[in-house]
């Protein structure tokens, strides 16, 4: 599903930018990814996307999730 229309960003490519890229906060996928940078409109969607990702490849992520 895409996350982000603007730029054609879809939920596997959030779940590779924290697997693969090291993404670990929203700016950082915004910056590895473009999502968020047009309209914005996506970014509640992308923080939630975000989250799973870091919860199922960042152990330590659970207690540090994006505000």
């Amino acid at each position: 599903m895409y996350i982000c229309v603007c730029h054609a960003v879809n939920e596997r490519r959030i779940e590779q930018a924290v697997a693969e890229d090291g993404v670990r906060s929203i700016k950082g996928l915004c910056m590895a990814t473009r999502a968020g940078t047009c309209c914005g409109k996506c970014l509640p969607e992308a923080k939630s996307r975000l989250n799973e990702a870091l919860a199922r490849h960042v152990p330590m992520a659970s207690a540090e999730r994006v505000a």
